[in-house]
C-alpha cells in the first residue's frame, strides 16, 4: 500500500475562511489545513508550505502492518504447537512489527493531561479530544538524557514550563513493552507549536473582543485627578501584596487614599470563575460607594500560571469594567489578555502603587504649578488693571473739567437768559394784573350798585312777612303751653288717675303684666305707695257706674 501524502497549508486565524471557501480541509490532529487529494494546488499557491505525510495515515497503514505480521505468527504457531504461545513472546511480535511499520520518530500532536517527574526522568498523559470527546489517550516518557536540554529549549521559547494543559507537538517513537505494555519515548519538543496555539488563542480573544466592541471600552476611561478610593484584587497570599501594602500604607496613613481589598485565585480551572465573581463584588461595592480605580496584582509566581488568565470571559468583564483598571501581574517580560485591555499594565505590584503615588504627586504637583500661574496671572491683570484705572483717572479727571468748564458756560448763559426772561414775565404779568385790578374793582362796584339795590327792594318785602310769622308763632306758642300745662301728670293724678311702675320704674300699663310682678309702685297725686304683689286674678276690664 502507497502512502499518500497530505499538502499542509501555512493559514493565519484571519485567512482560514478564505482558505475553507477554496476547499481547504482542517486536520484536527495536526491542527492544520490542508489541501485535499485530488483539489488543484494554483489556488493555494500563497499558504503551501511543504508537504507533510499523515500521521493518521501512517498509523493505518503500521496497524495493517501489525495485524498481518501477528495473523501470520499466529498461523504458524497454530499448526506447530496448538497450546499457543506466550503472552510475552506475543507482545515481542507485536514491538518488532511496530518497529518494522514505524521505524523512525513520529511527530504527534497532543494534549498534557498528567504529568510527574522521578529521578530525572518526565512521565507524561497524552491524550487527544474532539468536540469534549476523549479519542485517544497513551503514556509517553522524556528520559533524563533528554529532559533538561528539551524543557530549557521549550521554557526559554514560549517563556513557560511544560505543564498539563498545554497542546504540545512531541517527536515519538513507539513501543510495546512486554509488561508495562504500549507507550511514547519523546525525543523532541517543538516549542514554536504551543507558543503558536497559545498566541492563536490571544488573537482569537482580541479579534473577538475588538468585534463585540468592547477592546478599548476600559482603555478609554478617564482617571479621576483626584484618587482616593481604589480597590485591590489579589490572590489571598500573593507573593507582591505584602509589597504593595508596604506602599500603600504609607498612602493610607497620610489621608491621601483608601483601599479595600478583595481576593480570589489567579491560577487552576476554577481562577476565571473566581475572578468574575470577585470583578462582580466588587462592582457592586462600587455602586453603594464609588471607586476611583481597580488594582489587579499577583504577584511573582510561575510563568505557566499567566496562561489561566487568558480567557474571554475575564477579559470581557474587565473591557466592561465600569472604572479604569490597572493591573501588576507580576511579569515583566510576558503579559496577558487583562493587561492588553486594561486602562494601564505595570510590571508589578510595586510599579502600580508608584503609579498611584506618583499621580498623586502629579496632581498635587499640577495644582501647585496651576496656583502658581494664577498667582502671576492676576499680579499681571493687578498691575495692568491698576495701570489702566489710572489712565482712566486721568482721562475721567481731564474730561470732567472740560465738561465743568462747558457746564459752567452753559449755566451761565442759561442763568442771564432766564433773568432775562423773569424780567419780561414779570413786567407783562404786572401790566397784566394791574388790568385786571382795574377791570375787577369797576365789576365789583357794578355788582355791589347792583346787589345793594336788589337788598333794599327784598328788605321792603321780608320785613313785614318777618313780623306778621313772628306774631302767629308768638299765638301758637301760647296755645301750646297751655295745652301742655292741662296734660301735666300731676294735673291728671289730682283727676283721681294713678301711675303704676314696677322695680325699675318701668310705667305698666296693663293687668297682666301687674299679676307677674312681686314688687310695684302707685303713684297718687300727693304721694306714692309700695306694694307687693299677692295672690291676684285678672278680671275683664268694666266701666265703672259713673261713666255708664
Amino acid at each position: 500500500m502507497r502512502m499518500s501524502e497530505r499538502i499542509y497549508l501555512k493559514v493565519s486565524y484571519a485567512e482560514k475562511d478564505q482558505v475553507k471557501a477554496l476547499g481547504a480541509r482542517w486536520d484536527p490532529l495536526m491542527r492544520r489545513w490542508f489541501v485535499p487529494e485530488g483539489t488543484a494546488l494554483d489556488s493555494f499557491t500563497a499558504w503551501i508550505d511543504s508537504p507533510l505525510l499523515i500521521n493518521r495515515e501512517f498509523s493505518e497503514l503500521s496497524n495493517q502492518s501489525l495485524g498481518m505480521s501477528v495473523e501470520v505468527n499466529l498461523s504458524s504457531t497454530t499448526q506447530s504447537n496448538t497450546t499457543g504461545i506466550r503472552l510475552s513472546e506475543l507482545m515481542n511480535q507485536a514491538h518488532r512489527a511496530i518497529q518494522q511499520a514505524l521505524p523512525k520518530a513520529v511527530w504527534v500532536v497532543a494534549e498534557i493531561t498528567e504529568m510527574n517527574q522521578r529521578q530525572g526522568h518526565l512521565y507524561l498523559t497524552l491524550a487527544e479530544s474532539w468536540q469534549g470527546q476523549q479519542l485517544a489517550q497513551v503514556k509517553a516518557t522524556l528520559w533524563a538524557s533528554l529532559a533538561d536540554r528539551l524543557l530549557a529549549m521549550f521554557e526559554q521559547v514560549t517563556g513557560q514550563k511544560l505543564s498539563t494543559g498545554m497542546n504540545v507537538l512531541l517527536a515519538v517513537e513507539v513501543s510495546i513493552h512486554a509488561r508495562f505494555g504500549l507507550s511514547l519515548s519523546i525525543t523532541d519538543i517543538n516549542p514554536s507549536f504551543t507558543l503558536g496555539d497559545q498566541e492563536a488563542k490571544l488573537q482569537q480573544i482580541r479579534q473577538q473582543l475588538k468585534t463585540q466592541g468592547l477592546w478599548l471600552l476600559n482603555k478609554q476611561k478617564s482617571l479621576a485627578s483626584d484618587v482616593f478610593r481604589i480597590a485591590v484584587l489579589s490572590p489571598a497570599q500573593a507573593a507582591g501584596l505584602g509589597d504593595f501594602r508596604s506602599d500603600a500604607n504609607q498612602l493610607v496613613e497620610l489621608g491621601l487614599c483608601e483601599f479595600d481589598y478583595f481576593h480570589a485565585s489567579f491560577q487552576g480551572s476554577s481562577a476565571s470563575r473566581e475572578l468574575i465573581q470577585a470583578l462582580e463584588q466588587i462592582e457592586q461595592s462600587n455602586h453603594v460607594q464609588p471607586f476611583d480605580a481597580l488594582v489587579i496584582i499577583r504577584g511573582g509566581g510561575a510563568k505557566q500560571d499567566l496562561m489561566f488568565l487568558n480567557e474571554f470571559d475575564l477579559a470581557a468583564a474587565i473591557c466592561r469594567f465600569p472604572i479604569p483598571v490597572l493591573t501588576g501581574i507580576g511579569h515583566e517580560r510576558d503579559s496577558t489578555i487583562l493587561d492588553e485591555v486594561a486602562f494601564s499594565s505595570f510590571d508589578t505590584p510595586s510599579k502600580t502603587v508608584s503609579f498611584i503615588r506618583q499621580h498623586i504627586i502629579d496632581v498635587v504637583q499640577k495644582a501647585q504649578a496651576d496656583w502658581r500661574r494664577l498667582q502671576q496671572y492676576m499680579t499681571q491683570q493687578l498691575h495692568l488693571s491698576a495701570r489702566a484705572i489710572d489712565a482712566h483717572q486721568q482721562v475721567v479727571q481731564t474730561h470732567s473739567r472740560q465738561q465743568l468748564h462747558k457746564a459752567k458756560q452753559s449755566l451761565e448763559s442759561l442763568r442771564l437768559a432766564c433773568d432775562h426772561s423773569v424780567q419780561m414775565t414779570f413786567k407783562e404779568q404786572h401790566q397784566g394784573l394791574t388790568l385786571w385790578q382795574s377791570q375787577i374793582t369797576l365789576s365789583a362796584l357794578h355788582h355791589c350798585q347792583r346787589n345793594h339795590h336788589a337788598i333794599n327792594q327784598w328788605q321792603a318785602l321780608l320785613i313785614p312777612s318777618a313780623e306778621q310769622q313772628m306774631k302767629q308763632q308768638r299765638q301758637n306758642l301760647t296755645h301750646y303751653h297751655q295745652l301742655l300745662q292741662s296734660m301735666h301728670p300731676r294735673r291728671v293724678l289730682s283727676q283721681g288717675y294713678t301711675l303704676v311702675r314696677n322695680e325699675q320704674g318701668k310705667v305698666i300699663t296693663a293687668a297682666s303684666e301687674a299679676v307677674e310682678l312681686t314688687q310695684f309702685t302707685l303713684y297718687f297725686s300727693d304721694a306714692s305707695l309700695s306694694l307687693k304683689s299677692m295672690n291676684a286674678s285678672v278680671k275683664p276690664y268694666e266701666e265703672p257706674n259713673e261713666y255708664v
